[in-house]
């Protein structure tokens, strides 16, 4: 499911702030304020991502934040207009959201804070940022909102029947391939937070080629090593139909991996029954939404495709 832009502002700075927070998130978060007219101090920022409420598009919006215990919370300010801003009203239609920190993605529940809540987080964020209080004489008669967000963990996440495939799961998979390519080792360790599982797990860059098109195509999937073989699941987060890439190697089992920066050619195939069975409870272990995942398909059983390495 690609993403696309959709910007509350024709300010040139913050169409920059979204697209740098996708090129380098470590520095899009302690955000140049000078950039907006203000003292070039270094603010920290958040990329808050939120569904259009009639257009049911995805909606980036960078936003100065501050933490309150374990919860983000950021201003609705609009720079004080005297209507509230787009992503406000999107949270008020559907609170929960997905949150980037820098390089840590995970999902929220929006809220508005209470009145009592208010007054102690303004003062707070008003320290971050003074132009707020010029913001609230702006606005007039609209009380500028101050939204709390607090993640949600996984296993609330699995109680609410939420998907554990996050929005812009595309995006995600090509920024993957992207260090791959560059820094391979940390590729191998990839970080599974946006994913609903906050650690670090071992995955390989799988080449096949394109059953129809003959084309290449790269797919960065969790693995576990099971003697000299390499194992994997073809979930596609729970979808009914198979992945394109173990329909590719079921026309074609000759493919490419790649793990960390090895390079080697391997064999594919289907794990039977009865091995699938073995493999699968141990694979739970390393990314525990596989059995969510099966549920969810239904009726298609998700493959468990094992590679051997050849000579």
């Amino acid at each position: 499911m690609a993403r696309e832009h959709l910007r509350e502002s024709t300010w040139k700075w913050i169409d920059d702030h979204v697209e740098l927070y996708r090129r380098d998130p470590e520095k899009a978060h302690m955000w140049d304020s000078s950039l907006a007219g203000y003292t070039g101090k270094k603010i920290p920022t958040l990329l808050l991502t939120t569904k259009g409420r009639t257009t049911g598009k995805t909606v980036y919006s960078p936003l100065i934040y501050d933490t309150t215990g374990d919860s983000y919370f950021v201003i609705g300010s609009k720079g004080g207009a005297p209507e509230h801003p787009h992503w406000y009203k999107n949270i008020l239609a559907d609170p929960e959201v997905e949150i980037q920190v820098g390089a840590k993605h995970f999902f929220a529940t929006a809220r508005t804070a209470t009145d009592a809540e208010r007054s102690k987080l303004w003062a707070q964020l008003r320290d971050v940022y003074p132009p707020y209080d010029d913001y609230q004489k702006r606005a007039g008669s609209r009380e500028i909102p101050v939204i709390v967000f607090d993640p949600i963990p996984w296993t609330r996440r699995k109680a609410m029947g939420a998907s554990p495939v996050p929005p812009n799961i595309n995006e995600w998979i090509s920024s993957h391939i992207k260090l791959y390519k560059t820094d391979p080792e940390k590729a191998h360790l990839w970080d599974f937070t946006l994913m609903g599982v906050p650690k670090k797990i071992q995955t390989l860059l799988l080449t096949t080629k394109g059953r129809k098109t003959g084309k290449t195509i790269l797919s960065p999937l969790i693995y576990m090593k099971e003697g000299d073989t390499y194992v994997v699941v073809a979930s596609k987060g729970g979808a009914p139909e198979h992945p394109h890439w173990y329909s590719n190697l079921v026309a074609n089992p000759d493919v490419e991996i790649q793990v960390g920066a090895k390079h080697f050619r391997a064999k594919a195939r289907t794990a039977p029954s009865e091995e699938r069975a073995k493999l699968w409870a141990k694979l739970r272990h390393v990314y525990s939404p596989y059995d969510d995942y099966q549920a969810r398909a239904g009726s298609r059983e998700i493959p468990v495709v094992v590679f051997e390495p050849q000579k």
